[in-house]
């Protein structure tokens, strides 16, 4: 008579590898489209600041990819108004903000990710077009970022997601895996469903 052991067998967690096609272009063209013109703007002299402040997207943004992260560097050309007291003084300049966005896969495939400004850097330090009086230039710089902040981080989480969806890849890698296997067709079923 045949008989069997009685027992479970441990559970054991399986790797598989999945190449994903990612294109630079593709997410570069996205939030160029996404982020266009005035990224903030103060109109106001008397808010308790005493400065305007417009700052625009100056150029295109530049992306590039290391292991799972994207860096992203957006230039933005400023221009201030600031009320001096004996007088009105304006300042141009231009920066580079670095961003940065960490993405993971989650286990329904979709993606998260977390996105900072990690700092910037000036391209063009603001001129003043009246000799003697000095701005801030950290305080403008600041100013700009923290207001533009939520705008661009949000932009970049959106663009990043719809140029990369992990979940158009698990159906045909996952079906080819199980299909290899003789008898998993059925367990297949129930997986990509």
């Amino acid at each position: 008579m045949e008989s069997y052991a009685s027992g479970t067998v441990p559970l054991r967690r399986s790797v598989i590898t999945i190449p994903i096609d990612i294109r630079i272009s593709a997410l570069e063209n996205t939030l160029n489209q996404q982020l266009e013109g005035v990224m903030y703007e103060d109109n106001d002299l008397r808010d308790g600041d005493r400065m305007m402040i417009k700052a625009t997207k100056a150029d295109r943004i530049k992306v590039r990819m290391e292991g799972q992260q994207f860096f992203f560097s957006l230039p933005a050309s400023l221009w201030v108004k600031y009320d001096a007291g004996i007088t009105v003084v304006e300042a141009s300049g231009k920066i580079a903000m670095d961003i940065n966005t960490t993405y993971s896969v989650k286990p329904d495939w979709s993606i998260a990710t977390q996105t900072q400004i990690s700092g910037h850097r000036w391209l063009q330090k603001p001129v003043l077009k009246v000799v003697g009086v000095n701005l801030p230039v950290g305080l403008l710089a600041d100013l700009v970022l923290q207001n533009t902040k939520r705008r661009i981080t949000r932009a970049i989480d959106q663009a990043v997601s719809q140029n990369f969806r992990a979940g158009r890849y698990r159906s045909a890698n996952l079906g080819y895996a199980f299909s290899t296997v003789t008898g998993f067709s059925g367990i297949w079923g129930l997986a990509s469903g």
